[in-house]
């Protein structure tokens, strides 16, 4: 048999100083009641949990300046897994589906396909086909047919081209473009609706607006005729400012642009930005179309002919093949979707843990992994008993397993030092005082009150095998320091609903939350916004706070944050930065446990991966191999 070789491409992310980024948190939605559900097992981390270790690191830390910008293409390397013996690897099975076809697996479904409404993964990978955006990213074909984005550079998307003159930038619109089920024109009207509509509907379109420097879209948006708009970009003051990344976030699904005359036809005065119509009726004018949706079973996407995307090379660097059809089927663990694989029935997964990757690359599939700073924490609820004692969390940050959690359950991961993207240059590993010391652990309970101990209760998704796995390393470390840890594994769309309820009330959800957050772009200023931040903390220049599920309030961090944000000295902004890292290590909110990228496992029949610094699938990009 021959012998394959499984390669791993890797991409670093790209440091740059000054203020703007996004990230998709495992985010919830619309807010309800938590099910009664019962503790796991008393099953033992050491019989549960895999047996692998870690086998790369990410971006070394630093407390100095970084790059303002590289080119994504330029620090990427790819590195070759260990050799396979001849006859160990088998072939990849064949496909069941045709050519024309791509299975993809999911472990939940959308709650909504209105771009903004973008708190769940499901909402914004389904939104990359159904909705263009006003700018798309730079990507650079590699020998192995996967794409790589190139840093915070832009490509044309409905824009096809655009003019800079100090803080504004005018925009010049696709001619031709229709939305795909209406017909109507799209045109510059359209894409001003939309960017209004984006910071009153639910979700992440206030947040990522206004790290753009989008504040009040109806003015700082000009229509010029139907295929021109100027953007003035500004700060929350009015001053005239263009942030490096003011066009990237463009780039982004939340920006999708929606068919403004359907959209308010559909509207009410209960609703008056027709948001519960795009929610399950989406209005726009991507590559994709639904064919069918079966609520969290599956959905199928077609592809819409004659799209603008298609050959377009300056888009895709490569004429446009894709697959007419796209599948997103909804599988219940990473177990189903490894059997489904093996059977040909799915053809690309990135849910997948250390045992499933391994497992496909010994049958022949290929292994990728996108180094996007993806963060795994615990939230400690600091409002409520004995949370509210900073001895009990820290005497939890010690009692925390890290290199076990490392060693054995990941692959492509480090311990995670701070709640900021290892690659900004404003990190620093200020949680490194907080080592593994089941003694320390023990004396802190004590002088805490606790001396026995207590009981307390921890709620994760069950999306990916990682979170039980760590689950079990936690409940058997901390008991044995007397803190007894009921597990609440909860399916992945429960976990982000309840989890929005959270933010609003403390009581639901009480005891500790282990969740994960990815970094679009390489800041300090979207962790500490959301994660740290008061909640609803009104601040000069934005508002912060949205995934604050600690209930955690500083004021000194609040003002550190929301005066440097944007500082153009940016020796000084690091310098604030460094600081809230400081702040939110001392107080501990949040306990970071490791960072990791975003591994997946890909039939060799299919190619056209493109890793994008929002980890969704460019459906149009997907290709059969040859």
């Amino acid at each position: 048999m021959t012998r394959k070789r499984f390669f791993y491409p890797v991409i670093l992310s790209v440091a740059f100083a000054v203020a703007a980024a996004a990230c998709g948190d495992d985010e919830p939605a619309a807010p309800t009641s938590a099910p009664a559900t019962t503790a796991a097992p008393a099953t033992t981390a050491a019989e549960a949990a895999p047996a692998t270790t870690a086998a790369a690191t990410t971006a070394e830390a630093t407390d100095t300046e970084a790059p303002a910008t590289t080119a994504a293409a330029e620090a990427t390397t790819t590195t070759q897994a260990p050799t396979i013996d001849e006859g160990d690897v088998m072939q990849a099975p064949d496909r069941v589906q045709d050519d024309e076809t791509v299975v993809i697996a999911w472990t939940g479904y959308f709650n909504s396909l209105d771009p903004p409404d973008s708190l769940v993964n499901f909402n914004r990978e389904a939104g990359v086909g159904l909705y263009d955006r006003l700018l798309t990213y730079s990507l650079t074909e590699r020998e192995d047919g996967t794409f790589v984005w190139q840093g915070l550079g832009v490509a044309p998307g409905l824009a096809e081209s655009w003019e800079v003159d100090g803080g504004s930038v005018t925009f010049t619109i696709r001619d031709g473009v229709t939305f795909n089920k209406t017909g109507n024109p799209l045109t510059a009207h359209d894409i001003k609706y939309s960017f209004v509509r984006a910071i009153e509907v639910p979700g992440f379109g206030t947040f990522n607006s206004n790290l753009a420097g989008i504040f009040e879209p109806s003015r700082q948006l000009t229509v010029i005729d139907d295929h021109t708009i100027r953007f003035d970009y500004e700060l929350a003051d009015g001053t005239p400012f263009l942030l490096k990344a003011s066009l990237a976030s463009m780039r982004f699904p939340i920006f999708g642009i929606v068919d403004s005359v359907e959209v308010q036809a559909r509207a009410t005065e209960e609703d008056p930005w027709g948001h519960e119509w795009l929610k399950e009726n989406p209005e726009g004018s991507g590559p994709y179309v639904i064919e069918s949706a079966t609520p969290g079973t599956e959905l199928i996407l077609s592809r819409v002919p004659g799209h603008w995307t298609e050959g377009d090379q300056n888009q895709l660097g490569q004429a446009y093949n894709g697959f007419d059809r796209v599948i997103y089927r909804t599988l219940n663990s990473p177990a189903d979707i490894t059997a489904l694989m093996l059977g040909g029935e799915v053809d690309v997964a990135f849910a997948l843990g250390t045992r499933e990757l391994t497992a496909l690359g010994e049958a022949g599939f290929t292994i990728v992994n996108a180094e996007i700073p993806d963060i795994w924490r615990l939230d400690l609820p600091v409002t409520t008993p004995p949370f509210d004692n900073l001895a009990v969390r820290q005497a939890l940050a010690h009692a925390v397993p890290y290199d076990t959690i490392v060693e054995n359950v990941f692959t492509n991961a480090t311990r995670s030092y701070s709640i900021v993207n290892p690659a900004s240059p404003s990190f620093i590993p200020s949680w490194d005082v907080y080592d593994t010391d089941l003694d320390r652990a023990r004396e802190l309970l004590a002088e805490a009150g606790y001396p026995d101990g207590f009981s307390t209760e921890l709620f994760y998704n069950t999306e990916r095998q990682e979170w039980e796995d760590i689950a079990l390393f936690l409940q058997a470390s901390l008991s044995q320091v007397g803190i007894d840890l009921a597990l609440r594994p909860l399916p992945a769309t429960d976990f982000q609903e309840q989890t929005t309820a959270r933010y609003s009330d403390d009581t639901l959800m009480p005891g500790i939350q282990m969740r994960s957050g990815l970094i679009w772009l390489d800041d300090a200023d979207p962790n500490v916004n959301l994660w740290l931040v008061t909640r609803g903390f009104p601040g000069p220049v934005g508002v912060g706070g949205f995934s604050n599920a600690s209930h955690y309030s500083n004021v000194e961090l609040d003002t550190l944050h929301f005066e440097n944000r944007f500082n153009p000295d940016l020796e000084a902004r690091s310098e604030a930065y460094r600081e809230t890292q400081r702040i939110g290590a001392r107080d501990l909110p949040i306990i970071p446990l490791a960072v990791r990228g975003f591994p997946g496992a890909v039939h060799p029949a299919v190619t056209g991966i493109a890793f994008t610094a929002d980890p969704h699938l460019r459906q149009y990009l997907l290709r059969p191999t040859g």
